[in-house]
């Protein structure tokens, strides 16, 4: 699911960087999943943003 989109981004620019902003009621285990497809890709500019609730 998220690897075939990634690899589609990084046709069009190989020094593709990937910023993820979980929802809160995403489990851990999807972020680490998605963390994982994003190493196996070699893809090295990986941000996680986060959002403090008011």
């Amino acid at each position: 699911m998220v690897r075939p989109a990634l690899e589609r981004l990084r046709a069009d620019e190989p020094n593709l960087g990937v910023l993820i902003q979980a929802d809160k009621e995403a489990g851990t285990g999807l972020l680490i999943e998605v963390l994982d497809v994003i190493n196996l890709m070699g893809i090295e500019q990986v941000a996680v943003a986060t959002r403090e609730d008011g």
